[in-house]
């Protein structure tokens, strides 16, 4: 005869407790009920020749790897160098002793000293690959002569509390350079949207004007799909994803405000605008990340190919994407009156891993081991410095 023997009391309560915690756990990764002023959303038509429109349009119409194809060609005739950085930056990455007469890199060291170089990361600030390559990089900078500083954000606030801890730090900063420049990565550049429509306009406009160079790699410039899956899912992917992210930062009750702050397309929301005091004088230099896969999708990180597919399987259309960002919200939105520069990368979210149009990898050290990783961003600045026109900051 089977016997069975009554759960002990100790075991009782350990099942109990497991059940509290998983529920409280997963109450804690509940979705946001939209993105900020959602109802206020101007929305991009293909009409209004916005690539972003254009892209899922063509996703829609031809498939993936076609509508990649498509964008790329259309971001070349977009690129106001006319494909010179891009082919600047070819020369710089294969002869690392080149350097291109009136670069940046001529610059006498006096005068590094009065340029300012601000680096604004976003998520992720003391963990995963990116935070030490971009704190070498700063770091890089600052011995070229440069005044280079890592603006420390917090890793889960929203855009725009980001955005108030860059205006803080570059009202201290601004007055003691004669000219300077903005690096975004990732989602760093969302900051850095947020930042140009919201406190920049309580910076004196003689100090704003010195910020003369934006550049943004594989930039949230636009919004991403996938971060506003990742804040608004019910699937249960999208709850996986917002806890995995708690659980990472070991915080686990945190919302998902920090995602949906950037799950939005900020320039299409009335507001303040991009500062008229800067509009005519900035050259912003856009880093756009092509999905690498023969099916369209990255393929360069399988992590970032899973991210994307998963969320463009939610009912929105997502035009070609990098894995965490659509190609085409990594440059700005249409007639803004900025000048900008556009250099195309075929790889995943991870730009540093990813290569040039003409098949040269990006930063060659990022796949050859921890220890050379470390070093890839300052391959990419150091190729940078010595491609870029000193011209764009005067």
């Amino acid at each position: 005869m089977l016997h069975f023997r009554r759960a002990s009391s100790s075991s009782s309560a350990t099942n109990l407790l497991a059940v509290f915690c998983c529920g409280w756990l997963l109450a804690s990764c509940s979705p946001m009920e939209t993105v900020p002023g959602e109802s206020k959303a101007q929305h991009p038509t293909a009409a209004s020749h916005d690539l972003l429109a254009q892209s899922r349009q063509w996703v829609t119409a031809v498939g993936r790897p076609q509508a990649r194809d498509q964008l790329s060609k259309a971001l070349a005739r977009q690129d106001q160098s006319d494909g010179q950085l891009e082919r600047r930056l070819f020369k710089t990455n294969a002869e690392k002793d080149y350097i291109f007469p009136e670069s940046l890199a001529t610059m006498p060291r006096a005068e590094r000293n009065k340029t300012g170089v601000y680096f604004v990361l976003g998520f992720n600030q003391d963990k995963g690959r990116s935070p030490p390559i971009i704190r070498r990089t700063v770091q890089h900078m600052n011995d070229l002569g440069f005044r280079a500083k890592f603006i420390d954000v917090a890793s889960r606030q929203t855009a725009d509390n980001d955005a108030s801890v860059i205006a803080k730090a570059l009202r201290q900063e601004l007055p003691k350079v004669e000219r300077a420049m903005l690096l975004g990565f990732s989602r760093g550049s969302t900051d850095l949207v947020h930042f140009w429509h919201g406190p920049a306009h309580d910076i004196p406009a003689e100090e704003l004007r010195k910020i003369r160079l934006w550049a943004n790699f594989a930039g949230v410039l636009r919004g991403s799909e996938v971060a506003r899956w990742g804040a608004l899912g019910h699937d249960p992917l999208a709850w996986g994803f917002r806890c995995f992210l708690n659980w990472r930062e070991g915080a686990p009750r945190t919302s998902s405000a920090d995602l949906a702050s950037i799950g939005y397309d900020k320039w299409q929301y009335p507001g303040r605008g991009f500062p008229e005091a800067v509009r005519d004088d900035i050259t912003v230099i856009n880093f756009v990340s092509l999905p690498d896969g023969t099916d369209g999708w990255p393929e360069e990180d399988r992590h970032f190919k899973w991210l994307a597919s998963t969320a463009a399987r939610q009912g929105r259309v997502i035009g070609p994407c990098d894995g965490l960002v659509e190609s085409a919200a990594s440059i700005l939105p249409p007639q803004t009156g900025i000048e900008q520069w556009i250099v195309r990368v075929h790889g995943s979210h991870s730009l540093l891993g990813g290569r040039y149009m003409n098949g040269k990898p990006v930063a060659a050290r990022y796949h050859a081991g921890q220890k050379n990783r470390l070093q890839s961003g300052v391959t990419l600045l150091d190729d940078f410095v010595r491609a870029v026109p000193k011209s764009s900051l005067e």
